[in-house]
């Protein structure tokens, strides 16, 4: 049997001691969020899973990312 792989937005979740995805919204802009933001190791998810957080918790109001980096940029700089 195949394990599937956790998501960037259920990592998140889970480093951030949240019960639920919707919980994540009230850390943005945390000085915790941001350390949990920079402390993920570079690579390990895919763009698009990026972009999901992105549009996650920032409610689809901003535009595409063209890389990770811009992804974290626009989260640590995000606010609740």
């Amino acid at each position: 049997m195949m394990q599937q792989q956790v998501t960037l937005l259920d990592e998140l979740a889970r480093r951030m001691g949240c019960a639920y995805l919707s919980d994540l919204h009230r850390q943005l802009g945390s000085s915790q969020f941001r350390a949990c933001i920079f402390s993920m190791e570079p690579g390990k998810y895919p763009l698009p899973q990026w972009q999901e957080v992105v549009d996650y918790l920032l409610r689809g109001q901003a535009a595409p990312c063209p890389d990770e980096a811009a992804a974290r940029l626009r989260l640590t700089q995000a606010e609740a």
